[in-house]
């Protein structure tokens, strides 16, 4: 919205400083599509990254839980130069961090705490934790799976918990990961290896709280020996390079992300299951949708009328809620011991590889 016309103020509660701050490896990190890579290049972001830490994913391999069936997506087999980015979490918010000190039209609020919030038919008003007290036309919610925004303006939502943690660290690797991102749907959950810079990637595995508390309690060594089974060995012996952090998964779906004055966007307007990797990549179209429906409204209407918000919803509700079919599905699907769904799962991924058009239509939807 920098060159919306429209006055433009942020609430963050970390501090920004606007200075490249980052340093190291970070095991926290993104699956970002080519179409949002080229969104984030418009803001001037992408170009800024250090390319030296961003890992290109060219292949993606899929295995069912019988360790015989197995679906793969290629980069060029899909038409394009790579079917992913994977970049780290510090050096892309340092981007954005970089790239809001340098719009003059953005008032940059951080570090602060809004504390209260009042929506009236002409404006909403917000009081900071610091005294400071902002009104305006539109509230947007980007502020996370825990949104204050949503449930200040009364948003109703239904939360499902998975049962199940993700457990994230990055690990280095005794085989070649060849750029390929690698997946095994498992009965007990759902275990991803990203590519990294260099003989490293990135584990995401998703599993049922118990039994990842009890991974989280082993020796790592013993815990790499876990991932290694649990990946066939096609990657060879683990090494962890750092800390293993776990975190909550729940599916969070709303009857709508907007209301009159306040707009919800990323985690806090919808949460997935994180098999597909796309949780960010949706955040970043909600981002781009609601911003071009004010920019090409906003002439004729006040950015905050209750019409021209639900312009936004129109055009996002059909593809959040694909999503979370989807990939909550999935999840039901593997997880699940019953008898002879084994076989429907992996009868499904191998009849999926053998037809060219569906997997292209499956690929480029994750390319947008």
């Amino acid at each position: 919205l920098r060159a919306s016309g429209l006055n433009i103020a942020v609430i963050e509660s970390n501090r920004v400083s606007g200075v490249q701050r980052s340093s190291g490896s970070d095991c926290r990190v993104y699956t970002i599509s080519p179409g949002s890579a080229r969104f984030l290049e418009s803001l001037g972001v992408w170009q800024k990254l250090d390319q030296a830490r961003v890992a290109c994913v060219q292949e993606m391999r899929v295995f069912g839980d019988d360790n015989k069936s197995s679906l793969n997506f290629a980069a060029n087999r899909q038409g394009c130069a790579q079917l992913a980015y994977i970049v780290e979490h510090r050096q892309l918010q340092d981007g954005l961090d970089d790239a809001l000190h340098a719009e003059p039209q953005i008032t940059l609020i951080s570090p602060a705490q809004p504390q209260r919030t009042s929506i009236s038919a002409d404006n909403v008003e917000i009081n900071c934790t610091d005294g400071r007290t902002l009104r305006a036309r539109l509230l947007i919610g980007a502020d996370g799976a825990d949104s204050w925004v949503r449930t200040q303006a009364g948003f109703i939502s239904v939360i499902q918990p998975y049962q199940q943690m993700a457990i994230v660290a990055e690990l280095s690797i005794g085989k070649s990961h060849n750029d390929t991102a690698w997946q095994w749907f498992r009965t007990d959950g759902i275990l991803a290896l990203l590519p990294r810079i260099g003989n490293k990637v990135s584990l995401v595995w998703s599993i049922a709280t118990e039994r990842a508390q009890s991974l989280m309690s082993l020796p790592p060594e013993t815990f790499a020996a876990q991932i290694e089974e649990a990946s066939q060995g096609l990657l060879g012996k683990f090494h962890f390079e750092s800390k293993a952090f776990m975190f909550p998964l729940q599916l969070l779906r709303l009857d709508h992300l907007v209301k009159p004055r306040v707009a919800l966007i990323g985690d806090a307007a919808h949460t997935f299951h994180p098999l597909a990797g796309q949780g960010v990549n949706l955040g970043f179209q909600d981002a781009q949708v609601l911003a071009r429906c004010l920019v090409e409204r906003q002439a004729q209407q006040d950015c905050g009328d209750y019409l021209l918000l639900r312009h936004f919803e129109r055009a996002r509700k059909a593809d959040v809620l694909a999503l979370q079919f989807l990939t909550d599905s999935l999840q039901k699907l593997f997880n699940n011991s019953t008898p002879g769904l084994s076989w429907v799962r992996n009868m499904g991924l191998k009849f999926t590889d053998r037809l060219p058009h569906i997997k292209r239509m499956l690929g480029q939807h994750a390319l947008n």
